[in-house]
C-alpha cells in the first residue's frame, strides 16, 4: 500500500463539486459521490498502477474516473499525489495541473 496525498488544489476542487452538486441535484447526490471519490483515493492507496498514464500532462502523470470526473494523480516512488478532480469536459493542459 503507498502513502496517497491530496494537493489543496485537488481538496477544493472536490468541494466545489460536492457543494455544486449538492445545490443542483441533491445531498443525497452529492454524498454518493463523496463516498466515491473517497473509494477511488482508497484504490489508488493498493493499486496506484491501475489508472490511465496520461504523459502530456506529465511523466508520472495518469487519470482515475468517477464519472464525469477525472482524478488526475501522479504516481512515483510509492506515492501517489492527487493533482486535480476535474470534469471530463475540460479541455485539461498541463498548466491546469500545475499551478
Amino acid at each position: 500500500m503507498v502513502r496517497v496525498a491530496v494537493t489543496e488544489l485537488a481538496k477544493r476542487d472536490v468541494r466545489h463539486i460536492l457543494s455544486d452538486l449538492n445545490r443542483r441535484a441533491s445531498y443525497r447526490i452529492a454524498a454518493r459521490y463523496a463516498a466515491e471519490f473517497k473509494s477511488v483515493f482508497q484504490r489508488l492507496a493498493e493499486f496506484p498502477a491501475t489508472g490511465a498514464p496520461r504523459p502530456g500532462l506529465g511523466p508520472q502523470c495518469r487519470i482515475a474516473l468517477v464519472l464525469p470526473y477525472l482524478v488526475i494523480y501522479d504516481f512515483a516512488d510509492d506515492e501517489v499525489i492527487v493533482q486535480r478532480v476535474l470534469h471530463g469536459r475540460r479541455n485539461v493542459t498541463r498548466a491546469l495541473i500545475r499551478r
